[in-house]
C-alpha cells in the first residue's frame, strides 16, 4: 500500500467537518484508489509542535507506482482554494513494514478513537541498513510493550535515492496509554537506540495527533 499526506494549519473556528469536505479523496482523481481517508488534529500544540500545522489529514491507497507527489500536490492546490486554508508538509509514501497486537484489527472512529504518534526521520547515507535491523531486532519488541500499544508502521519516501528518502513510522496508541511511562523510556534509552540518534540519524521530527473525524472509506 502507499500513504499520503498533508498537513494544513486553518483559521479559528474551522471545525473537523469542513476539512473533511474541502479534502474528501473523490475530489482528487490523483487519489481515487484511496481506500481510507483519516483526519488528525495535533495534540502537541502548546508543547514540542508549538506554532506548527494543527491539522494532518492521511490518505491510505493501494499501491500505485505511477503516483507522484508533485502531481498530488498540484491537483489539490488547484481545488483547495480556501483562504483560511494553508498547506505545509505533504509525503508520499510506500509501506515497508506493519506490525499489530492481537487486538487490534482495524481503525473505528465508531469504537473508539485513536492516538498516534507520528516520526519523521532523515538517515545518514548508507545507514539504513542498519538502522532497518535496530528496528527489526530491538525498537519494534520494546514498543509493543508500552501500555495502550496497537500498531506500529514503517514507510519510506518513494521514488528517491536511499541517501534522501525519508523514512516515517506511524505508532498507533489507544487514547490511555504508557507514553512517558517505563516501558517507553526503556525503548528510547537503550545502548543501541542511542547510538542510531547520534550516528544513523540525520534529522527527526516527532509529531502527535489524535483521530477526530469519521473515518472514510
Amino acid at each position: 500500500m502507499s500513504l499520503f499526506y498533508v498537513t494544513v494549519r486553518s483559521a479559528a473556528g474551522t471545525t473537523p467537518a469542513d476539512l473533511s469536505k474541502l479534502f474528501k479523496p473523490s475530489q482528487f482523481k490523483s487519489l481515487s484508489a484511496t481506500q481510507h481517508f483519516y483526519l488528525y488534529r495535533a495534540t502537541d500544540l502548546q508543547g514540542a509542535g508549538k506554532g506548527k500545522p494543527e491539522w494532518m489529514m492521511m490518505y491510505e491507497m493501494a499501491m500505485d507506482e505511477s503516483k507522484s507527489q508533485q502531481s498530488i500536490m498540484n491537483e489539490i492546490k488547484s481545488i483547495v482554494s480556501n483562504p483560511g486554508i494553508e498547506m505545509y508538509r505533504q509525503g508520499l509514501y510506500s509501506l515497508q513494514t506493519s506490525k499489530s497486537s492481537s487486538t487490534f484489527s482495524s481503525l473505528n472512529f465508531h469504537i473508539a478513537s485513536n492516538f498516534l504518534v507520528a516520526v519523521f526521520i532523515r538517515l545518514h547515507p548508507g545507514r539504513k541498513e542498519e538502522f532497518d535491523r535496530y528496528y527489526a531486532e530491538e525498537h519494534m519488541d520494546a514498543l509493543m510493550k508500552v501500555p495502550g500499544w496497537r500498531r506500529t508502521r514503517r514507510f519510506v519516501t518513494t521514488g528517491l535515492p536511499e541517501d534522501e528518502a525519508e523514512c516515517l513510522a506511524l505508532h498507533d496508541y489507544d487514547l490511555e496509554n504508557g507514553l512517558g511511562g517505563e516501558e517507553f523510556k526503556h525503548a528510547t534509552t537503550t545502548m543501541w537506540y542511542k547510538d542510531m540518534m547520534v550516528n544513523a540519524v540525520m534529522s527527526k521530527d516527532r509529531r502527535t495527533y489524535e483521530l477526530c473525524s469519521e473515518v472514510l472509506s
